[in-house]
């Protein structure tokens, strides 16, 4: 488990440690693909910087641009483990940090929102057929049913939207308050950290992959002995 359990006045509240966050595979697995994704994320941004031109002249500040990446957004979050990631350096490149940041908590929680409801509506029989479900029951084993608002903001500010979402909703009696509100403040560093990621240049970008690389060896490692 990567949850420690303390009884406080016959309360039952779970706090995340974050130097076990690397114990269940499936946390591995979903830091391994992010890893993945922050390369991706990191090839496209120099070739958003090096043809910024290009998109300019095909995308421009048009709105239909705009709705069509939070669609993308959204459809990344719903179809787990696809991800619009990598597309948020061309939204930075296009509109700016901020504007990006925004357009991207939109489309995450919209779709974080939804898997919600598709999950408590529908439950297994539908999601089987959008996601592995096998994959979300091994991550959902580390999460247990109930806990505090502060451990359910803390997994989502560090664990991927789409796998937790499903997660969430399939597994736990969390209720859509609760969800829905950490939710939404969770996302909201995730956005802003990688849309101004996307304004560093090449060289600085590459060192902060290496620096996530060197992070995540060591922390797997530590977990090892």
């Amino acid at each position: 488990m990567f949850f420690t359990f303390y009884r406080v006045s016959n309360v039952c509240i779970y706090f995340i440690t974050p130097a076990c966050l690397l114990d269940c595979v499936s946390v591995k697995i979903s830091y391994i693909s992010l890893f993945i994704i922050a390369a991706v994320f990191v090839a496209v941004s120099y070739v958003v910087q090096v043809n910024m031109g290009v998109f300019e002249t095909a995308i421009g500040d048009s709105v239909v641009g705009m709705v069509s990446y939070v669609l993308i957004a959204i459809f990344g979050t719903v179809v787990a483990p696809i991800s619009a990631l990598p597309l948020l350096p061309i939204a930075v490149g296009l509109w700016g940090p901020q504007v990006a940041a925004f357009l991207s908590i939109v489309g995450w929680f919209v779709g974080a929102a939804m898997v919600y409801e598709i999950s408590r509506r529908y439950g297994k029989d539908l999601v089987k057929k959008i996601v592995n479900i096998e994959t979300i029951e091994k991550f959902s084993s580390e999460i247990p049913e109930r806990y505090s608002f502060m451990g359910l903001l803390t997994l989502r500010v560090l664990l991927p939207v789409d796998m937790l979402s499903y997660a969430l909703g399939l597994f736990t009696l969390v209720g859509r308050t609760l969800y829905y509100t950490t939710t939404f403040i969770g996302i909201i560093p995730f956005a802003f950290i990688w849309a101004y990621l996307g304004v560093l240049t090449y060289e600085y970008q590459v060192a902060a992959l290496l620096g996530l690389g060197v992070f995540m060896y060591i922390g797997f490692k530590m977990k090892a002995q």
